[in-house]
C-alpha cells in the first residue's frame, strides 16, 4: 500500500466475475483504491455467460450482474459484461478479429469508455 500512496495518478479498472465470492473480493479491491486515492475507471464483469460456438445463444453458466450491482453499489462506471465465447478466442488465436461477435463489440465498446477517460500523457523516452 505504501508504494501505491506515493505515486500520483494511478487509474484502475477493476475485474470480476458474477459470483459472490469474485465480487466481495473486487469490493476490496476499491476500499484499497479508495484509500491510497486511485481513480476507479470501472468495474468490468468477466464470464457472465457462455456463447455456444454452434447456436451462438449465451447461457448464464455462472451468473450475471455481480459486477454491474457491485458498481452501483459503489457508485462507479460499470463498464460491461463479457461472456465466455469460444469463437472468438479462437480466432483471436489465429490472429484475425471475428467483428461480428456480439462479445467482440463489447470489447470495444469498453475500450472506447477507456480512451476516453484515460488522458492522454506525453512519455518521455531516454
Amino acid at each position: 500500500m505504501v508504494i501505491a500512496e506515493c505515486i500520483t495518478g494511478l487509474s484502475a479498472v477493476l475485474v470480476t466475475s458474477p459470483q459472490g465470492v469474485a465480487v466481495a473480493d473486487v469490493l476490496r479491491q476499491v476500499t484499497f483504491c479508495r484509500k491510497t486515492s486511485i481513480k476507479i475507471l470501472g468495474i468490468i464483469e468477466t464470464m457472465s455467460g457462455f456463447v455456444c460456438p454452434n447456436c451462438s445463444d449465451c447461457s448464464l453458466i455462472f451468473s450475471k450482474g455481480g459486477g454491474e450491482k457491485l458498481a452501483q453499489h459503489c457508485q462507479v462506471p460499470f463498464l460491461g459484461a463479457v461472456p465466455i465465447d469460444p469463437k472468438l478466442a479462437e480466432s483471436l488465436d489465429k490472429g484475425c478479429i471475428s467483428t461480428h461477435l456480439s462479445s467482440y463489440q463489447t470489447y470495444c465498446d469498453i475500450a472506447k469508455t477507456l480512451h476516453t477517460e484515460i488522458p492522454a500523457t506525453k512519455m518521455d523516452v531516454g
